[in-house]
């Protein structure tokens, strides 16, 4: 790939990952309205009581922390990237960072499904996404012990 189009690639994944994060912080601030209004929905009062809607509320807000650990070190990962510094540790750091935040989801949107199903698909999501993750930190970590290596032989 060429170095504009890596440039250009990099910056408009920045630029999503920084709307993902106002996104999430838009959200810390409407989610108890979005709890509410979802609960007022036809037939759904009938199976949310209002303690339900107090626990739904709190892991909403669980949900929300690693989102936004792993959003920040998406954020700084892809300014490591846009240096060309990929292959070091502090890329292998974030990686499996964002892949503790992906499993800390799965267990979160687990506990969720007991009020919405959905809750299973996407902690389904988040498990492949955290394999994927393990994946790619592990062979960015033997690029750079090969790096190492190859920076001592010279």
């Amino acid at each position: 790939m060429n170095t504009k189009r890596k440039n250009i690639s990099v910056k408009i994944s920045l630029v999503i990952a920084i709307l993902v994060l106002a996104a999430l912080v838009v959200f810390a601030f409407v989610l108890p309205r979005l709890v509410d209004y979802y609960t007022s929905l036809r037939g759904r009062s009938e199976f949310l009581t209002q303690n339900d809607k107090i626990a739904v509320t709190i892991m909403l807000y669980l949900i929300l922390i690693p989102a936004f650990g792993a959003d920040i070190s998406l954020i700084s990962l892809l300014g490591i990237v846009n240096k060309g510094n990929v292959f070091t540790l502090p890329s292998v750091k974030l990686l499996r960072f964002i892949s503790y935040c992906c499993f800390a989801e799965v267990l979160l949107f687990c506990a969720i499904s007991k009020y919405f199903i959905l809750g299973l698909v996407i902690a389904f999501a988040a498990l492949f996404l955290g394999i994927v993750l393990r994946v790619v930190k592990n062979v960015i970590e033997e690029a750079v012990t090969i790096k190492e290596e190859n920076d001592f032989t010279v």
